[in-house]
């Protein structure tokens, strides 16, 4: 997915083409809690940004959805 516009640090904004990009759900084992996520130290091509990770008690019904 592509979109234009994005928020900056100063409190304004821009009109960059920017680039989202997902992953796909993963079922955990529900008689465990999740402790942390843990994230990558650098990437290898540019800047990453995390904007949001997130948990559901709805079942995954198929790689990459919820359902």
């Amino acid at each position: 997915m592509t979109t234009t516009g994005r928020n900056r640090a100063s409190g304004g904004s821009d009109t960059a083409q920017t680039k989202v990009f997902g992953t796909r759900s993963v079922a955990l084992d529900p008689a465990k809690r999740v402790a942390a996520v843990v994230l990558p130290r650098g990437t290898d091509q540019g800047v990453m940004h995390v904007f949001d990770v997130a948990l559901t008690d709805r079942p995954v019904t198929q790689a990459g959805q919820d359902g």
